[in-house]
């Protein structure tokens, strides 16, 4: 079995960082903060929408079921508050992935992080 594995480097001054290896299972964190906030941000505006409008609301449920409105939701979280930044120019690597805490806390990423807390959200 295959197990996708980086190493994080950080450029620092004139000097390099290094984080050490991390296996991709790592940046999944689903307890995390950054995960959590994400949810519980789509749940707020799911209990919103049925405040608002509790008829659309079930309507909605028994057409797509709450499970795919509340993945939907978290989509629609994560898309409008990270925006979305190159790596190079902020670390200085090709490729440098934040962990959602990360993510959450700079509300930047590009598309592995914002893959990484989309998918800790979710599970």
């Amino acid at each position: 079995m295959y197990v996708a594995r980086r190493k994080r480097v950080v450029k620092l001054g004139g000097s390099e960082v290094d984080l050490g290896d991390f296996y991709l299972t790592d940046f999944i964190c689903p307890k995390s903060y950054g995960a959590e906030c994400v949810v519980w941000e789509a749940w707020h505006k799911l209990s919103e929408l049925y405040e608002r409008d509790p008829e659309t609301f079930v309507k909605l449920v028994n057409a797509i079921g709450l499970y795919n409105m509340y993945v939907k939701e978290i989509w629609n979280v994560v898309n409008i508050k990270i925006k979305y930044r190159y790596d190079d120019p902020v670390f200085q690597t090709p490729d440098f992935w934040l962990l959602p805490n990360e993510s959450w806390k700079q509300l930047k990423g590009d598309c592995e992080d914002t893959t990484f807390l989309l998918l800790s959200a979710v599970l």
